[in-house]
């Protein structure tokens, strides 16, 4: 309601999903990619109100370009970091044997950039962004640091992680979702 895009299909009169369904058309990527361009830019209160600042790249689809998907302050909150409380809270009901809190977990994920045009606005993959959110309660159980972690070459990054790897006296998992080059 607050935003350009609230005002321009009139958000604030809707009354039910039949009214949204008769007033915002459907749209593809390309339709609103004019709108989360701005938004990198730092442009306020487009898609989704206040400015954000993160902003997932895809790694390609069926267009074969990648996308930049907005990642808010409260996605991050309401749903990636709430989920792997929600995953644990699930695993440790299942498997009250686990011991995920007693030993280390190696992570490997992507990498961070800043938008060269705009670099306040941070780009990256979704495990890259989940990484450097990661509440400081977590980071004592996982391995690597978060420097090492979000290194943008992969292969020194996996000469670190094997490095660290080797060092690491008990290590429960091994887990995480490199980007598309490996």
């Amino acid at each position: 309601m607050h935003t350009q895009w609230g005002k321009m299909y009139d958000y604030r009169s809707m009354r039910s999903p039949d009214d949204f369904a008769r007033r915002v058309p459907l749209n593809d990527y390309e339709s609103i990619k004019p709108y989360i361009q701005r938004m990198m830019y730092g442009e306020k209160d487009v898609l989704w109100s206040g400015q954000v600042r993160w902003f997932s790249k895809s790694s390609g689809t069926t267009s074969d370009k990648s996308k930049f998907i907005p990642v808010t302050s409260q996605n991050l909150k309401e749903c990636h970091i709430r989920g792997t409380w929600d995953t644990m809270t699930l695993f440790y009901h299942n498997r009250p044997d686990a011991r995920q809190f007693e030993c280390k977990s190696m992570l490997m994920g992507g990498s961070l950039n800043r938008f060269e045009p705009y670099p306040r606005t941070m780009i990256g993959d979704v495990s890259a962004i989940m990484m450097s959110h990661m509440p400081l309660v977590g980071r004592p159980f996982f391995t690597p640091d978060i420097k090492t972690a979000l290194m943008p070459d992969m292969d020194q990054k996996l000469e670190k992680l094997a490095q660290i790897g080797s060092r690491e006296n008990k290590m429960v998992m091994i887990g995480g979702c490199p980007p598309g080059q490996l």
